[in-house]
């Protein structure tokens, strides 16, 4: 065993270096926390051992700086580095940069991530290890062979990077036509994201469940897994709900366990890592990839079995055996996650930006975040605000529980994602445990967004319409609302107000085109910041509705933005790899003749 841990560098920001710093508080351990200016009245600058400034400027990609974070940490005298999630967390260059320089790296041997962390080496793994496989294509060709493997798996397909994650660079592709290019926004994305352009193609199983099993491993050759979570609740690819244990027979979740354990055997695996599957109405399992981290949705596994994961890490990073055996890892009751997103449902969940200017958190409940009053959301990072996890001995009273804390947590200056997140908890299907990976985008379609949107302003006073929504644009009719002063507050001519379908930022200048008209019938406006990195289109040309014109980067994403009728171009006013901002308009049309 190694000498024990007593400070620890924590590579990353937000609710995870906060929760973190928790369990390096309950250790007697000292962290070290990297924060923005404004970030020094937050909750984790209370927690923190010591804080690192970061100079908004010169150090804006520092958590990405794998040779910066180890000089920060040799010269802080912390002699582990703990990666959270998302960042460096999954580079397996990272993990070796950092135990060369004579530092504990908390997470599993590189060779471990760079082999898992490539889709196609890790199914090849798998499948070596007897663990069932998604019909698919991993290697290297030209776009006309991987057309012709496309085909030969049938349509509709994934098309996934090989050292993706998160869901980026993963793209569902329905049919041929489309085939080209979604094969280049994945490659485009895939290479943004991780430096490396290389795809693989999947069959896509539809009507299945996204189930994955929690494991760890030491540097013994143990490992056990800690039971399995149901992710099946996503958008954008993404999770937004996520629960412990799976609504699954017992002999499915044995079948689960065995392969899980099995692939990590397979690799000598060390430390937290998550294998994921999808589970098809027939129960069958397919191996979808393995995480070689600590998941953003690993509450609702401590929560079931009352351990603490971040301990596990720590411990086993300093050479010590694995805790507990199989045999004495109990699950016992509910637990449910829902993430909270600065983000708008109504606009295909676009990220909002903005100053949180308003705050009320829910109470007698486990919340993981680092939000605080004057908080300054960029596009810089993650939207993702916090977690809300909720346990009780039932599902049912988890549920219950959940709704109430989502109805209590409240925001202004932000809008979130919390009032569809209460409609998903009371859907029949996912009350009926019957969710599947399919249910968020069926239910988001059948939304009449724009009825819904204009209630809301109704409901605030508004006897005109003055909202985009549906990616339709009706005039402003300006006003002033009757909502009271602890629901709505007028700030640089913008209503932040919250409506019986969440929060809304309504401009109160209807003259300028703003990201409400995205669908203006001249234009198209960028509805965040961002960097063009695609354009699609070209002055004098005729696109059809649904076409995508430009691609946009931002918050960490890329985001198509498509004509919305049927057009023709007549001007393109912005460069590939130009920054935007919000507002700015990107691609102008012809005027139709009346």
């Amino acid at each position: 065993m190694t000498k024990p841990i007593q400070k620890i560098l924590i590579a990353n920001r937000g609710e995870i270096a906060r929760r973190i710093t928790r369990t390096c508080r309950l250790m007697n351990i000292e962290s070290i926390v990297l924060l923005l200016p404004e970030e020094l009245k937050s909750p984790l600058a209370q927690e923190a051992s010591t804080i690192i400034e970061i100079d908004p400027y010169a150090d804006k990609g520092i958590f990405l700086n794998a040779a910066a974070l180890i000089e920060i940490a040799k010269s802080q005298k912390a002699c582990a580095i703990h990666p959270g999630f998302g960042f460096l967390s999954e580079n397996a260059d990272f993990a070796k940069d950092v135990r060369d320089a004579g530092l504990i790296f908390i997470g599993p041997q590189s060779q471990t991530i760079l082999k898992m962390g490539l889709k196609n080496e890790a199914k090849e793994i798998a499948k070596k290890a007897k663990v069932p496989l998604i019909p698919g294509f991993s290697e290297q060709a030209s776009e006309k062979n991987l057309l012709k493997k496309a085909k030969e798996i049938g349509f509709p397909i994934l098309i996934k990077a090989c050292a993706g994650g998160g869901g980026k660079g993963l793209l569902i592709c329905e049919s041929e036509s489309d085939f080209p290019e979604k094969l280049k926004q994945a490659q485009s994305e895939a290479l943004k994201a991780f430096n490396d352009n290389s795809i693989m193609l999947e069959k896509l199983v539809t009507q299945a469940r996204h189930i994955e099993v929690q494991i760890f491993g030491d540097s013994q050759g143990q490992v056990v897994h800690l039971y399995e979570r149901d992710c099946s609740l996503q958008r954008r690819h993404q999770k937004i709900i996520e629960e412990a244990p799976a609504h699954l027979p017992n002999d499915i979740k044995t079948k689960l366990y065995e392969a899980a354990t099995q692939l990590a055997k397979a690799v000598s695996y060390e430390n937290a890592g998550t294998v994921e599957f999808l589970v098809d109405s027939k129960n069958e399992i397919y191996f979808l990839e393995m995480n070689t981290r600590l998941q953003v949705e690993h509450p609702v596994t401590e929560q079931i079995t009352g351990l603490d994961l971040v301990e596990w890490q720590i411990r086993i990073a300093q050479g010590e055996p694995l805790p507990l055996t199989q045999s004495q890892i109990q699950s016992k009751g509910h637990s449910v996650e829902a993430r909270v997103y600065a983000e708008t449902p109504h606009h295909n969940f676009f990220p909002s930006l903005g100053t949180l200017h308003q705050l009320k958190l829910p109470h007698q409940i486990r919340l993981e975040h680092n939000l605080y009053k004057g908080l300054l959301l960029t596009p810089d990072f993650d939207p993702m605000l916090a977690k809300v996890i909720s346990t009780a001995p039932t599902r049912e009273q988890a549920l219950k529980t959940l709704q109430k804390a989502l109805t209590n947590f409240q925001t202004l200056g932000l809008q979130t994602n919390i009032s569809f997140l209460k409609e998903l908890l009371s859907l029949k299907d996912f009350t009926n445990q019957k969710q599947t990976i399919d249910l968020v985008k069926t239910y988001h379609s059948t939304i009449d967004w724009s009825q819904r949107l204009q209630a809301s302003l109704q409901s605030l006073g508004y006897s005109g319409q003055n909202l985009y929504a549906n990616e339709k644009l009706v005039e402003v009719e300006q006003g002033h609302s009757t909502a009271k002063a602890d629901y709505a507050r007028f700030l640089s001519q913008t209503l932040y107000a919250r409506g019986p379908y969440g929060e809304l930022a309504i401009k109160q200048n209807p003259g300028t085109k703003t990201s409400q008209s995205l669908a203006h019938s001249d234009s198209i406006v960028a509805p965040l910041p961002g960097v063009v990195i695609e354009i699609l289109v070209t002055a004098n040309q005729s696109v059809k509705a649904g076409q995508t014109l430009l691609v946009l980067e931002a918050m960490k994403m890329q985001h198509s933005l498509k004509a919305t009728q049927d057009v023709i171009v007549q001007s393109v006013t912005c460069q590939q790899g130009q920054l935007v901002k919000e507002d700015q308009i990107l691609v102008e049309f012809q005027k139709k003749k009346k």
